[in-house]
């Protein structure tokens, strides 16, 4: 019942965007994309940095004639030079902060790297966010030059460490080069994750102002480019963006704490999550435990564990989650994925972006997930063993 209620929901919204963006655009609503903003570099002040990349993902391992569904395929993708740019009196306004420049044309690189590029503004956009910026508003808060973290997406740690942190690189090269630094405007309330994480980049919480949630003027905001490649077959992050992340949060760990022994072959446990639990998770211990591997439960750790865990890694074995975004902390890493019944290749790309070496398993489920995507599984372990010896040459 709660399912059917939800979905209903979702059907409801999605049929009245369409009339409400239509009414919009009709009366002069438009966007501005990443193209334009690269095409107009005086205009926007914009200034490149870093380099071109071209990301070659080999064929992941899997066991053949096993029972799985090839998504994760091999590709070569060209991820375009980043940049950061100016834009003079910005609007922020709605639950995620989107971008209005004072022409009211939305600036689609402070949506998500889905949209950025598309004049699509029925799916980058909110309907909140159309209606906050119009309500005319006397006590709207104003800040002088600040970038904003935000999106729809930035209070997923997948999405936050990938999508939000990797944008501070163009915000270093714009201090390095102005001798300004932007405060950072981040989701209200922060979890814990995204404070210590901004605090391994050099961000303390005076540095950041929490969003109200509402509407915002800022005098001069600096947007870095979003460092992931998207188009509709692949969703490619940026190699060198990720290993600007870890190299600037391991320099940042503080010499004088005790370090934490870790295993350099690790399985991550799912037990206490809400999904995507292994229900025979003491086989799968038992026969990992033949290979030397030390089971870790991340919610147990704070972050800063976290990504000493996961930099000292030589092996991963985990179920599909959000904790595997932890790889980019990794150097020299292979990555053993276990699936449901869906299948995702996000942290597929990732890991054979930065050169790692990728192997997954498609598992049974017992079908009782309120959602496909988070079916909890029955790893079968004699499978799991032959591709670790398969990967790993035992």
């Amino acid at each position: 019942m709660i399912r059917l209620r939800m979905i209903y929901r979702v059907q409801i919204k999605s049929f009245l965007r369409k009339p409400i963006f239509y009414i919009y655009q009709r009366f002069g609503l438009t966007a501005i994309t990443r193209e334009e903003l690269v095409e107009s570099p005086k205009k926007y002040r914009l200034s490149r940095f870093s380099s071109q990349e071209l990301v070659v993902a080999s064929e992941p391992k899997f066991l053949e004639g096993h029972n799985v569904k090839n998504t994760i395929f091999p590709f070569i993708v060209n991820i375009e030079q980043p940049f950061v740019c100016e834009i003079d009196n910005i609007y922020l306004a709605g639950p995620s902060a989107v971008g209005f420049d004072e022409s009211h044309n939305v600036i689609l690189e402070t949506t998500t790297p889905l949209h950025c590029r598309k004049k699509h503004l029925e799916g980058s956009v909110s309907v909140r966010s159309l209606a906050i910026k119009k309500i005319f508003n006397y006590n709207t808060p104003q800040i002088d030059i600040a970038c904003s973290l935000l999106n729809a997406w930035s209070q997923n740690y997948w999405h936050w460490i990938i999508d939000c942190l990797t944008r501070l690189e163009g915000i270093e090269f714009y201090y390095q080069k102005t001798g300004i630094k932007p405060q950072l405007i981040i989701d209200a309330n922060p979890t814990s994750w995204q404070v210590d994480s901004l605090k391994l980049l050099g961000y303390q919480p005076q540095d950041c102002i929490q969003w109200n949630k509402s509407r915002m003027r800022v005098n001069k905001l600096i947007i870095s480019s979003f460092r992931r490649h998207y188009d509709k077959v692949y969703s490619v992050e940026s190699p060198s963006a990720s290993c600007w992340i870890r190299e600037r949060m391991l320099s940042h760990l503080s010499d004088n704490e005790d370090i934490k022994p870790f295993s350099s072959k690790i399985f991550i446990s799912r037990r206490k999550a809400g999904g995507r639990r292994i229900i025979n998770e003491n086989d799968v211990i038992a026969t990992l435990a033949e290979f030397g591997f030390i089971t870790y439960v991340l919610e147990d750790m704070n972050f800063a564990d976290e990504v000493r865990l996961f930099s000292q890694a030589k092996i991963v074995v985990a179920p599909h989650g959000a904790g595997l975004t932890n790889i980019i902390f990794s150097q020299s890493l292979t990555l053993i994925e276990l699936f449901g019944l869906s299948i995702s290749p996000c942290f597929a790309n990732l890991a054979r972006g930065l050169g790692f070496q990728y192997g997954y398993i498609q598992c049974q489920s017992p079908h009782t997930a309120l959602r496909y995507h988070d079916s909890d599984m029955i790893v079968d372990t004699i499978q799991l063993k032959k591709l670790l010896v398969q990967m790993l040459d035992f």
